[in-house]
């Protein structure tokens, strides 16, 4: 099963998107709001009849009341997470990889699973994310390095039908870290090339 998560609208304050199916028939959607600056954002994201609700907890809310801290002891772009699934969070994970560099992993703890997302740039071919649902990849995004008008689009490779809810999940906390951070955006062409070398990124991605 083939999905897409396009955008469809952007103001301040607020961006808007769609979620297709392979038949190009609308199944879900992801709504962003935030306060001014791009500041305690929230979202909803929606397939079928079911929803997830996300609200963004600062770094300090985070860490002062962590139920999974044998995960990340310093979660960083965290949101609390309700809705037809259960209760979780989702948020950046800071992991060690030598004495000065770390590898940041977005994670979800939801319904006693936990999913990660590895993302990993070849160059203007763009982007390929993949997402295990625990140590299961489940899916695979596909993003083009080419962004016009600040609207973005995702192709996603489901694995797993059954997680679609969970994977557009995933993604508003990708998009909302790296597509909508902050009031502004531009009118144009952005192209931005990137080429991984993390084997154990490309490992992970490959």
């Amino acid at each position: 099963m083939e999905i897409k998560v396009i955008q469809t609208g952007r103001e301040y304050g607020k961006a808007d998107f769609q979620v297709y199916d392979e038949n190009q028939a609308p199944i879900g959607r992801l709504d962003f709001s935030w306060e001014k600056g791009g500041f305690k954002c929230k979202a909803v994201a929606s397939v079928g009849d079911k929803n997830l609700y996300f609200n963004q907890l600062s770094n300090i809310e985070a860490a002062k009341n962590n139920p999974y801290k044998e995960i990340s002891k310093h979660p960083n772009d965290t949101y609390e997470i309700s809705g037809d699934l259960g209760n979780g969070r989702v948020f950046t994970n800071s992991e060690k990889t030598s004495f000065l560099t770390r590898r940041f992993v977005p994670t979800m703890c939801l319904n006693n699973s936990v999913y990660v997302s590895y993302t990993a740039g070849f160059g203007e071919k763009g982007y390929k994310t993949a997402i295990y649902k625990d140590d299961i990849r489940i899916a695979n995004v596909f993003t083009d390095c080419k962004v016009i008008d600040d609207m973005h689009h995702f192709r996603i490779e489901m694995i797993d039908d059954s997680c679609v809810l969970e994977v557009v999940a995933m993604m508003a906390h990708r998009i909302r870290f790296g597509a909508l951070r902050g009031d502004n955006y531009t009118k144009g062409v952005n192209v931005n090339v990137l080429v991984t070398t993390d084997k154990y990124i490309l490992d992970k991605v490959l």
